[in-house]
């Protein structure tokens, strides 16, 4: 079994396109989860929208979408876990009962996820490379506090004990990701809204952004979250995903 948690690493070719073809199957139940979870940035958005906005406000808008999307998107994760599993044995993923799944964890996930958070942070002052580590060594903690119903320290332990041996393919990941991220992101600036002169271009900034947080961090992000740590866990354990399942039951 050590052994084999040694050697084993899982495709970063094959966990990015799997992410893709699940997100794009349920890219109607996913988008709406995300945006119920998503709804406080939403309604935020939505306010701030409404009033006239200083070059502070945006500021301040800017650092609110960051952390924000960074706490609810692990909560993302923890209702979407279960749409994966589901969508992996073949079955269409519930908005109804992803909910429920995630809402079933709420506090566990949310204590989980804040805790990555400050490591994380914490790491990214420390020469940012201790960040990466840990970011990437805590990358299941929240589909382990969701399936496996573990606490906040033991879903950090068991974390670092699945992803042990596969930190490089996991950063592969995320980086990707974020680069796509980052691109789209990019063109969205250059080619839709342009260079911000107007409140109506901030608007519609601002609008567009959600849009991206919304279908990145609410969406394909927690997908490729919980594909990995499934791929983690059949490798080194053996386990199916009827296993994975039965906890839903």
């Amino acid at each position: 079994m050590a052994a084999q948690q040694r050697t084993f690493a899982f495709s970063v070719g094959g966990i990015v396109g799997s992410s893709f073809k699940i997100w794009g199957r349920n890219l109607l139940p996913f988008t709406v989860l995300a945006a119920l979870i998503f709804s406080p940035l939403i309604v935020y958005t939505v306010i701030l929208m409404g009033s006239a906005l200083t070059k502070k406000d945006f500021q301040t808008y800017s650092i609110v979408m960051f952390y924000g999307s960074s706490i609810l998107g692990f909560i993302a994760t923890g209702a979407i876990t279960y749409g994966v599993v589901r969508q992996l044995q073949g079955e269409p993923a519930s908005i109804g009962a992803s909910i429920g799944v995630g809402l079933g964890r709420l506090l566990p996930v949310l204590g989980v996820g804040i805790m990555v958070g400050l490591i994380v942070f914490l790491g990214s002052l420390l020469l940012v490379i201790p960040g990466i580590y840990w970011m990437c060594t805590y990358y299941v903690a929240v589909p382990v506090a969701v399936i496996e119903k573990a606490g906040g320290s033991d879903s950090l332990r068991r974390s670092k004990e699945l992803t042990k041996g596969n930190l490089g393919n996991i950063f592969a990941v995320v980086l990707l990701f974020g680069l796509l991220g980052l691109a789209v992101g990019l063109a969205v600036d250059r080619f839709v809204v342009g260079e911000i002169e107007t409140l109506a271009q901030t608007h519609r900034s601002m609008v567009l952004n959600l849009v991206q947080t919304i279908l990145f961090a609410g969406g394909l992000g927690p997908v490729a979250n919980a594909l990995i740590y499934y791929e983690l866990r059949r490798a080194k354990e053996g386990v199916s995903l009827d296993e994975l399942a039965k906890v839903f039951e």
